[in-house]
This record gives C-alpha cells, sequence and structure tokens, in this order.
C-alpha cells in the first residue's frame, strides 16, 4: 500500500477490508458446507490448515 496516495488511504482500508471479510465469509460457508454433508475428516483439516497460515484472523473468528 506504500503506492497509494494519503488522500486514497481510506477507500484503500477500506477495500482491504472488504475483500477479506468475504474471504472469511466464503471460508466458513465452505466449512457450514462440510459439516451439513458430513465430511468431517475435511473439515477438520481446513480448520487446521486456516489456523495454521492464518493465526490471527483464525483466532478472530473463533473468539467472535
Amino acid at each position: 500500500m506504500d503506492d497509494v496516495e494519503s488522500g486514497e488511504m481510506p477507500g484503500a482500508l477500506v477495500e482491504e477490508y472488504l475483500q477479506r471479510e468475504r474471504g472469511t465469509r466464503a471460508l466458513l460457508d465452505e466449512l457450514e458446507k462440510l459439516s451439513i454433508e458430513g465430511n468431517h475428516e475435511e473439515l477438520r483439516d481446513r480448520i487446521r490448515t486456516f489456523a495454521e497460515n492464518n493465526q490471527e484472523v483464525f483466532y478472530t473468528v473463533a473468539l467472535a
């Protein structure tokens, strides 16, 4: 974000936030689908991978 002018910064931050939120919602939808389908092993693997690769986001979502 170094290439973003200071006047454009709030918009860039909002867009980044919305993009991350969309990604998180898509992941949660996928996890819910796996749970409903009874695919618990893949569900556990996806949650573990998520926790390992995105620890900050994982704890935010898990504790929300």
